[in-house]
């Protein structure tokens, strides 16, 4: 994978304590080039935070992905200070057109409870007019998910594309999903973990597809299974005060 292809943007987990997904990419990197410097990572702090590093790296030229990870629920995603992200706001920071477009990403992966379903995915995938840039995929889970093992998931997820180079990013992600489906087809059930694609006016699951019972959405209007599960008992806001039990919920 050529160095920097990969932005790695995360949120604090818990105020009092240093989980980070970022020894993941630190292992990925420093088996691909020998050391751990072969993406770009950032911290996202509140709102302004996140329209302003999004949108900085979508202008950057090289970064290609985009791994988002944070505690998630259907209407945003958590910041570290512990306010929503809006789901608006993050359409809109990932699809608004930019004066420059030298980045142009190709996906975008979340990292987090709950977030991602098919209208989100929609949402993400669709382009102002033809020919413009856009994303090719999105990828995330609708579940609650237990921190361990959707982290398991998303570094194979993330090993398999990185060290993939040849054809372009839908080519590249479909040999992804066909590995996960190979080798993990019981993990991304369980998790409720999918991959969208851009297609014939709509948006696809790559996973649920090929099991038989996914569907093509064009129309913006999309269902979702809701019934999660949480290994490790979850989390719980108090007080306005986040608390982690093993998820990223």
């Amino acid at each position: 994978m050529p160095k920097y292809e990969l932005a790695v943007v995360e949120s604090r987990w818990e105020r009092k304590r240093n989980y980070s997904i970022r020894s993941i990419f630190d292992l990925i990197s420093d088996l691909s080039y020998g050391d751990t410097h072969g993406y770009h990572y950032e911290m996202v702090n509140d709102e302004h935070a996140f329209k302003e590093i999004v949108s900085r790296l979508r202008q950057t030229r090289g970064i290609r992905a985009l791994y988002i990870a944070a505690h998630g629920i259907k209407d945003g995603i958590r910041a570290s200070n512990g306010n929503l992200i809006d789901k608006r706001v993050i359409f809109k920071t990932l699809t608004r057109r930019l004066a420059d477009e030298t980045g142009s990403l190709d996906g975008v992966h979340f990292g987090a409870c709950w977030f991602l379903d098919e209208r989100h995915a929609f949402n993400l995938l669709r382009r102002h007019g033809e020919g413009e840039p856009g994303l090719w995929w999105v990828a995330g889970y609708s579940k609650v998910i237990d921190w361990i093992d959707s982290s398991a998931l998303d570094m194979f997820f993330w090993q398999q594309y990185l060290n993939d180079e040849d054809g372009t990013a839908l080519e590249r992600i479909h040999r992804c999903a066909a590995n996960i489906l190979r080798l993990m087809p019981g993990a991304h059930k369980e998790m409720g973990f999918e991959i969208y694609v851009r297609g014939n006016g709509g948006v696809k699951g790559l996973l649920a597809n090929a099991h038989g019972n996914g569907r093509a959405i064009g129309n913006g209007h999309a269902r979702h299974n809701g019934n999660g599960r949480v290994n490790g008992g979850g989390r719980l806001y108090v007080n306005g005060q986040a608390r982690m039990n093993g998820s990223r919920h």
